[in-house]
């Protein structure tokens, strides 16, 4: 099974970028990944809606490192903390390729093992389309692993929950008093989960009112879960009115 790629990059590095999509043209024809970056947006598209979509369902992001990726507030602000947290709940491989020399060993991405081999940036290659190969080769051997993975076999098993958020403010999400994620304005979080009775509550900033949601996930379903303003009471409006926090409901989608 293909795995979904994401490549965050900078428009600076267009060239760079495009050399090493051909290198990952026949991972992409043999169905090894599914590759996807901000070139494929078709016109009339919200894309900060669709960059995030794609970046929450990814199983590798690719971080196509260089001062300009670095000084991008897009990429690091946006992207690269996205693929960072996603990291950090072991739900997506984030591998850093180092496009040209910058001093990232002490970013948030410097504990990551990084391509080329030994993290030595491609420009300073003799020759880039060996650089691109040696990144290639990598991906090749993840997504073969990541396949191999029991994690991954028993993922495949789940539902998806989607959490469509419809706000002005931000707000957590609890998965089974669990902590998920924090949404924002337009947000969608995929959440996979276990056949089964489970609840998401949702809270605003600050946490003045909770709402909790039960439902029932069956295996491979899909199931949509929509955020939105809800309490119109005068103490939710006072509060709203104040920015004490909003009042928010979780409803199923229909």
């Amino acid at each position: 099974m293909p795995i979904d790629l994401f490549i965050s990059y900078s428009h600076a590095d267009k060239q760079l970028f495009e050399l090493l999509s051909k290198h990952l043209m026949p991972l992409q024809h043999e169905e090894v990944i599914n590759h996807w970056s901000d070139r494929q947006i078709m016109p009339g598209t919200e894309f900060g809606d669709e960059i995030m979509a794609q970046l929450n369902k990814a199983d590798v992001i690719l971080l196509l490192i260089s001062p300009d990726f670095v000084a991008s507030k897009y990429c690091w602000g946006i992207e690269m903390k996205r693929a960072m947290a996603r990291h950090e709940t072991q739900s997506a491989r984030v591998i850093p390729v180092i496009l040209r020399p910058v001093d990232w060993f002490k970013c948030p991405f410097g504990k990551l093992l990084a391509l080329p081999t030994d993290g030595k940036a491609v420009t300073t290659w003799a020759n880039q389309d060996e650089a691109f190969l040696d990144v290639a080769k990598s991906i090749r051997i993840t997504a073969a692993d990541l396949n191999d993975s029991p994690l991954r076999n028993r993922v495949l098993e789940t539902a998806t929950v989607w959490i469509d958020a419809n706000l002005h403010t931000r707000c957590d999400i609890f998965l089974d008093d669990d902590f998920v994620a924090e949404i924002g304005e337009s947000g969608h979080v995929p959440i996979r989960v276990a056949p089964g009775e489970h609840s998401v509550q949702l809270f605003g900033f600050p946490r003045q009112k909770s709402n909790k949601l039960f439902f029932r996930a069956s295996r491979n379903e899909m199931i949509h879960l929509e955020v939105s303003v809800g309490d119109t009471s005068a103490i939710g409006s006072m509060a709203a009115g104040f920015g004490v926090g909003d009042m928010f409901v979780l409803k199923m989608r229909t």
